[in-house]
């Protein structure tokens, strides 16, 4: 795995045209994500995922029928 990953590491210093380094970025930023485990399957990292407060059903409702009234006005 080091041995590929230099390579894309290198490849994104020598790329044939600007617009490839956007591309590039994306490629070895996915890379670092990678885990490799000892029997040589890769996992990917799991991102922080927090608990939001719950938002109330009635309050939502309500919200959504006003944005509705105000686009009523509107057309």
């Amino acid at each position: 795995m080091e041995g590929s990953y230099n390579k894309v590491f290198v490849a994104r210093g020598n790329v044939p045209a600007e617009t490839y380094t956007f591309f590039m970025n994306i490629l070895v930023g996915t890379i670092r994500g990678w885990v490799v485990t000892p029997d040589n399957h890769f996992i990917f990292k799991q991102k922080d995922h927090t608990i939001l407060e719950p938002i109330n059903s009635v309050d939502l409702a309500q919200q959504a029928i006003s944005y509705a009234r105000e686009l009523e006005m509107i057309i």
